[in-house]
């Protein structure tokens, strides 16, 4: 065989590596499980989510299970225990157990803790059946409201009728909360239509760049990042996404690391590593999460 045979097997071998070595491996896990141990409250909730998708369940579910003794009445904390413990749940008769909780507390219209409720039920999947999906239509029928958009992601879930095209539509709201919070609902959708896809990159666009109220655009921009059909046109928000994830506030920087959780590349590894050090443990969290997904997509092969 030639020297030539011998190169082109070694660049096949070093393209296919992941920039993600096992020292790095070991320094987010155990960022992530100190995490687990010393934080409180949604934090450790994050923690645990990072460590579920990482594949490691036995730790997260023993720290749940002492926080559901401890604090199981606490709200809205209430909410983020039952969220992890649904994820970690060995079956699916036990996740529905907590999947009703969660959805008990959303029906409770006097209930403080609500609207934590329904945007959790939103990122389970949560799909409402004929029996229970009055309660998600009539929260729906809201003007605007992050109450509002939750609701119509749950029903977006589970497949009614022009319900992602009107949780699409509250990008438009004149309250910028509604916003933010339907923009990040759209981030979780499997997919949108081109239509809704056209919606979403027009609201984008005209979004103010507030550096007071960053998470709005950010949140806007991470949807358009993960929702765009083509390589091109995902470039287009590339570059904004990784400011809001060196400069942005706390919660701007947690959500570009969200986006680039679902579609980063091996490319952002770096700025990742660094926000490793972030002041806040939210966005070293979320760093130590994206890096992990990249790796996992790397390692699969996509």
């Amino acid at each position: 065989m030639t020297a030539a045979f011998f190169t082109l097997a070694f660049l096949l071998y070093a393209s296919s590596l992941s920039p993600v070595d096992d020292a790095l491996r070991q320094r987010v896990s155990q960022l992530l499980h100190t995490a687990l141990d010393r934080e409180e409250g949604w934090i450790k909730v994050h923690a645990a989510e990072a460590l579920l998708a990482a594949g490691d369940t036995q730790d997260v579910k023993a720290t749940f299970d002492r926080e559901l003794s401890s604090k199981g009445n606490e709200r809205p904390y209430r909410i983020g225990i039952w969220r992890v413990l649904a994820q970690a749940a060995r079956n699916d008769e036990a996740r529905q157990g907590w999947l009703k909780n969660i959805f008990d507390a959303f029906r409770d219209v006097e209930g403080t803790d609500r609207l934590h409720a329904v945007e959790t039920l939103g990122k389970l999947g949560y799909r409402a059946t004929s029996d229970d999906r009055d309660v998600f239509e009539l929260a729906a029928k809201s003007a605007e409201g992050p109450l509002a958009a939750n609701a119509r992601w749950v029903l977006a879930n589970s497949g009614t009728s022009k319900a992602d095209a009107q949780l699409v539509a509250l990008l438009s709201s004149n309250d910028g909360a509604t916003r933010a919070t339907a923009a990040y609902a759209v981030r979780f959708l499997p997919k949108i239509s081109p239509a809704l896809w056209g919606k979403l990159l027009g609201a984008a666009r005209q979004e103010p760049d507030a550096p007071d109220a960053d998470i709005v655009r950010a949140s806007l921009v991470s949807a358009a990042f993960v929702h765009a059909p083509v390589d091109q046109q995902r470039a287009m928000f590339k570059a904004e996404l990784l400011k809001y994830a060196r400069t942005g506030s706390v919660d701007a920087k947690a959500e570009a690391c969200a986006a680039l959780a679902m579609r980063g590349q091996d490319e952002d590894i770096p700025l990742l590593v660094s926000l490793l050090d972030d002041g806040s443990t939210d966005v070293r969290v979320a760093a130590a999460n994206a890096i992990l997904q990249i790796d996992r997509r790397h390692l699969k092969g996509r």
